[in-house]
């Protein structure tokens, strides 16, 4: 069973089983966790989801790439992290699990997030201005790159929102947001305040990606 193996996993504070309309269907927890919390965050990964693959899809649309179906999402923000794949969520602490960035690693500049596995476009971008810097080997026009970050950045505030209130509702610290990552069809993005990666799912390494633009 999925909750039983991932509950064993280093760091993790509580796994859940969902329905795409977010009812809770199971979950287990290492710590004192109640089942009002589960059921909450039962109701934010749904709503996560959904999010995520619309936008995926409107992407997916504009630039030819294929983003969809939805196949997972990862989130650190603050202290915690969270994991939600088809059904199932997770929800972790950082500093204990395998989302923790390697003890002395450093900012990474656009060349070298450019050269990581899989990686096809890699760009710096700050929310008031739109992109700053990019290296690509898509040929992506510059119009399409700017709807693409306009969705980055809206949707690194609507996650941004959503840690507030859950921070709130489990008095665990969510934010600031450190970095994201959304997997699907044959796409992987990754993303943080402030840079963003799109990179190719069948030779991309996910933890990686996501560590690698964590700020």
């Amino acid at each position: 069973m999925v909750l039983e193996r991932t509950i064993g996993k280093a760091g993790t504070v509580a796994v859940g089983e969902f329905t795409p309309d977010g009812k809770l269907v199971a979950y287990k927890s290492n710590e004192a966790f109640s089942a009002e919390l589960a059921m909450l965050s039962s109701q934010f990964a749904a709503t996560v989801r959904m999010f995520l693959s619309t936008m995926a899809a409107s992407f997916s649309h504009l630039s030819g790439l294929h983003l969809v179906p939805y196949h997972g999402f990862i989130f650190s923000g603050g202290d915690m992290s969270s994991v939600i794949r088809q059904d199932h969520w997770a929800i972790v602490r950082t500093a204990q699990s395998e989302f923790m960035p390697q003890p002395g690693a450093t900012d990474r500049g656009l060349q070298e997030l450019a050269g990581l596995p899989g990686v096809r476009l890699a760009a710096y971008y700050a929310s008031e201005v739109g992109e700053i810097e990019c290296k690509q080997a898509l040929g992506l026009s510059p119009a399409v790159r700017a709807t693409a970050t306009e969705f980055v950045t809206s949707t690194t505030a609507a996650l941004g929102g959503l840690a507030t209130a859950f921070e709130h509702l489990s008095k665990t610290r969510w934010t600031p947001v450190k970095s994201w990552l959304y997997a699907g069809g044959d796409w992987v993005i990754a993303a943080s305040s402030c840079c963003w990666l799109l990179a190719e799912a069948g030779e991309a390494e996910t933890h990686e990606l996501h560590r690698a633009v964590m700020r």
